[in-house]
């Protein structure tokens, strides 16, 4: 029995290297490997002021919005840093909008005032159409242009928007007081 066990060892452990060492040089001839990256289609910093004072602060006469003569105060959005290409850029809105005798205005809880809000307008530029009330739809839209054969970088600028105190229609019958008008926007840089 010592015998037929020593014949079977010596047979398979040389059959047992020679397919161990058969199977390493085939694993060696090939190799895998995945690539990852995260590619971001653009993007820009975009900065406004922490205050806009309309009519620097003064008082604003009911008679002068009422009117249609509310002083009209300008401030800048800057876009700089802006990266990437092929995609069409505009600049969402949020805030608190109501509806003041049927024009869409920006208003805050905060607001000791009845019946005003603040009318946020755009005159417009290369890159961005006119909007002649943003609270409307809460966005400042690219223009037409080919926006998928154009760099970010065109971007890089200022955007003057206009602020302004408004009742709307202003109608007769409409609950309006004067008070403190607050309202707070956020701008925020975005691609469609």
């Amino acid at each position: 029995m010592q015998f037929l066990k020593k014949s079977i060892y010596s047979y398979l452990l040389p059959m047992i290297f020679s397919i161990t060492v058969a199977n390493t040089s085939l694993a060696a001839t090939s190799a895998s490997t995945e690539f990852k990256a995260t590619v971001v289609g653009g993007s820009c910093d975009i900065t406004a002021p922490a205050t806009v004072s309309i009519n620097k602060g003064a008082v604003i006469s009911s008679e002068d919005i009422i009117a249609g003569r509310s002083p009209v105060e300008g401030f800048n959005l800057t876009l700089s840093g802006c990266k990437g290409y092929g995609l069409t850029p505009a600049i969402a809105l949020e805030g608190k909008v109501e509806d003041i005798s049927g024009t869409k205005l920006f208003i805050a809880n905060t607001s000791t005032t009845k019946g005003y809000g603040v009318l946020l307008t755009f005159d417009g530029n290369t890159n961005f159409k006119p909007n002649n009330n943003l609270a409307a739809n809460k966005k400042l839209t690219s223009t037409d242009k080919n926006w998928s054969n154009t760099m970010a970088s065109t971007l890089n600028g200022d955007i003057l928007l206009k602020a302004a105190v408004s009742c709307g229609s202003c109608k007769v019958d409409s609950d309006i007081q004067g008070g403190e008008l607050q309202t707070n926007v956020t701008f925020d840089f975005v691609y469609n």
